[in-house]
């Protein structure tokens, strides 16, 4: 017996029609029989049916009446039963697939992250090696280029003391080549060849540099114009910044000598 509340009837044999205002048969679905005495209704196919003829009796009507019990025949009872073994085997399959795919989803998420991780390794790595790549770059670069500035001071003097005033370019060749003449040195300066440097200042000429066809060329005019003791006006090498504190340390290191000992015969030796 299903336990689903069935709709329990007395029914009497004179007045059967009018005691099963709800059904639309009057024989009892099982034994197909005018409907008497005590019967119950299947609330699934709403069939009705002697209580002899499914195997009830009058105490099991009384507790159906009094607990509420739903009542299905043998037939919808089956079906019922199958409908709930399928629902259940359905829900069986469902949770295992939910399973399945909560698994499934994290051996991927597991697996994304291991292969972000490795290629965050990866893309990190190449990033240190381009960075490593690009310093040494600019390291051979900056060497190449120190190798070609000292290539082109080789040949530079630096003069200063060359009176510049309101001067123009053209004006700063002709005092240069005026100087250079005075010292009996062959050489024609040129505006492709001579340059003040520095920002021009009121009160200070700026030092002129001036590109030589050799260094041998360089040296003789560094000691003419230096040897000719010219107030102001005096030569030096076309030094890098480098060249320049390492020229100043000496200096420093030469005076301190000379002041310790007056006497000393020191003094700075240029490759020549």
């Amino acid at each position: 017996m299903q336990t689903r509340r069935g709709r329990v009837d007395s029914v009497a044999s004179g007045d059967a029609a009018s005691s099963r205002k709800n059904t639309e048969k009057s024989k009892c679905e099982k034994c197909n029989k005018t409907l008497s005495d005590l019967t119950i209704e299947c609330e699934s196919c709403f069939n009705w049916f002697h209580i002899r003829c499914v195997d009830l009796d009058a105490s099991d009507m009384n507790t159906i009446e009094k607990r509420g019990i739903h009542w299905f025949c043998d037939k919808c009872d089956h079906v019922l039963n199958s409908i709930d073994s399928r629902f259940k085997a359905l829900e069986t399959k469902l949770e295992t697939f939910i399973d399945t795919q909560e698994s499934k989803s994290d051996e991927t998420y597991a697996s994304v992250v291991s292969k972000i991780e490795k290629s965050e390794g990866v893309l990190s790595k190449h990033l240190n090696d381009q960075e490593k790549c690009i310093k040494d770059q600019e390291k051979q670069i900056k060497n190449l280029r120190n190798d070609l500035s000292t290539e082109n001071r080789a040949k530079n003097v630096i003069i200063f003391g060359i009176n510049e005033g309101e001067s123009s370019p053209a004006d700063t060749v002709e005092l240069v080549n005026s100087m250079i003449s005075e010292r009996s040195f062959m050489f024609n300066a040129t505006k492709s060849n001579t340059i003040r440097l520095g920002a021009k200042k009121v009160d200070k000429p700026r030092p002129v540099r001036l590109s030589l066809d050799s260094e041998f060329d360089k040296w003789e005019l560094l000691k003419r114009i230096n040897n000719l003791k010219v107030p102001g006006t005096f030569a030096r090498l076309d030094l890098t910044k480098e060249e320049q504190n390492k020229d100043f340390q000496l200096r420093q290191q030469l005076r301190d000598v000379r002041k310790q000992d007056p006497r000393s015969t020191y003094k700075i030796q240029k490759n020549q």
